[in-house]
């Protein structure tokens, strides 16, 4: 099965290489907090939030030769509102300096301009499809035109380029208590059609907090699915970790640069404790953004044990579920010691 190209062993590689040889090559940006879907396990209440980011100070890092992508995840659906056209902006940008864009969507409005730029191979897509049934989208999704956006994932898919050994799109798919017989045919679906089906836990985050135990599976139930997926499959589907964890600087829909307090890294999905975030400087500012990758670099590393944990791992990447918010080390570590005992246990039958 293909790899999804922003999330690939390959692009993990040569970030964690920029990383060590101390510059960050992922600008990991997050816009505003439009959205036209009200899901059940996120629906964002920061939904009144603009983006500040300035873009002549986007245009002067890009100049710098140092980033390699952008990457587009977090609060706000990239393709709605106001955010359509920063999107516009940033892949018009991307397509000048050879950078390529990835963005998770829920592929509300993908526009004929944004498919000239996946067809290009400059945008890359990690888009929602927790289910293909109309009465299930509208409950997990809280959207009424159920069956155009089942009819947009089947678009979607007749774009899907092969490069590198890896795909351009993949399909996030977080197993329910109302999807969860869906789950293995989704991934089945996906593995036809060349995308990569990313299976993750449900996130305890945002109004998801208020259905999370309706919806929550517990660990039993989520490693059923993943042993039903290696079985129909004929592999083992491994998630790997996002590179804008370890080698992105994330700036924030006002333009300051941001890390996770506790671990360093720079990610939305361990931002579920207060304080969650740590500033370090504006984007906006005078900074370079060869500063501004060592003061991101400097706190991390201060975080010793968490990031040795992760960079000293023989096997730097994560088994199903790669899953969403809560102990880093469990994030990090935990999945890949259950997909040994249960290749053990496997074994030994």
């Amino acid at each position: 099965m293909y790899e999804y190209l922003p999330w690939s062993k390959k692009e993990l590689s040569k970030s964690l290489q920029d990383y060590r040889s101390g510059i960050l090559s992922i600008l990991d940006i997050e816009l505003g907090g439009d959205c036209n879907f009200h899901c059940q396990y996120c629906d964002s209440p920061d939904r009144n939030k603009e983006f500040h980011v300035n873009f002549s100070k986007i245009d002067e890092v890009m100049q710098e030769g140092k980033i390699r992508w952008i990457y587009i995840c977090g609060l706000g659906e990239p393709t709605f509102g106001k955010n359509q056209d920063i999107l516009e902006k940033l892949l018009a940008m991307s397509e000048k300096y050879n950078i390529r864009c990835s963005i998770f969507t829920n592929l509300s409005n993908i526009t004929s301009r944004l498919m000239e730029y996946i067809d290009k191979g400059i945008l890359y897509l990690l888009f929602k499809m927790d289910s293909m049934n109309e009465d299930r989208l509208f409950n997990l999704y809280g959207v009424k035109q159920t069956h155009q956006q089942i009819e947009k994932v089947e678009e979607i898919a007749k774009h899907v380029i092969i490069q590198e050994g890896c795909t351009n799109l993949a399909a996030s798919i977080v197993p329910t208590k109302q999807n969860y017989n869906e789950v293995c045919q989704i991934v089945e679906w996906c593995k036809k059609k060349n995308i990569y089906p990313l299976v993750a836990e449900l996130e305890y985050a945002g109004a998801g907090t208020h259905s999370f135990e309706q919806l929550n599976l517990d660990r039993e139930e989520l490693s059923d699915i993943k042993w039903q997926i290696v079985e129909k499959c004929s592999e083992n589907l491994n998630v790997p970790i996002c590179p804008a964890m370890i080698s992105g600087i994330h700036i924030n829909h006002d333009g300051i640069i941001t890390v996770d307090r506790e671990t360093g890294f720079s990610c939305h999905w361990f931002w579920l404790k207060d304080p969650k975030v740590k500033s370090l400087a504006n984007f906006n500012g005078t900074g370079t953004w060869k500063e501004y990758s060592k003061l991101v670099r400097t706190y991390r590393e201060c975080q010793t044990e968490t990031v040795r944990l992760y960079l000293n791992s023989s096997d730097n990447e994560f088994y199903v579920f790669g899953g969403c918010g809560g102990s880093i080390k469990e994030l990090l570590l935990g999945h890949l010691a259950l997909h040994k005992t249960k290749s053990k246990q496997t074994k030994e039958m």
